[in-house]
C-alpha cells in the first residue's frame, strides 16, 4: 500500500487560521518520517480519492518560500 507524506516544514509555512480551520485532520501525527530531505507526516482520508484530492490542494498551496506548494513523498 502506498502512503504519501508531506514535508513538515512546508506545512509549517501555511497560515495557522487556514491549517486549524481545514487541514488539522489531513495529517497522522504518529506516522512520521525523517531523512535527509526533510521531516514527513502522513496524509491521511476516508479513501484513496480523498488522498490524491488532499495532495493536489497541498501541492498547490503558493505561501510556501519556494513557491511551488507543499513538497509530497511517496512511499510503499
Amino acid at each position: 500500500m502506498t502512503k504519501f507524506y508531506a514535508n513538515i516544514i512546508d506545512l509549517s509555512e501555511i497560515p495557522e487560521l487556514i491549517f486549524k480551520l481545514v487541514m488539522w485532520d489531513w495529517f497522522d501525527r504518529e506516522d512520521i518520517i525523517s531523512n535527509k530531505d526533510g521531516v514527513w507526516v502522513r496524509i491521511v482520508g476516508k479513501n484513496n480519492e480523498i488522498v490524491r484530492a488532499r495532495i493536489v490542494a497541498l501541492e498547490k498551496v503558493k505561501k510556501i518560500k519556494h513557491g511551488s506548494g507543499v513538497r509530497i513523498k511517496e512511499k510503499e
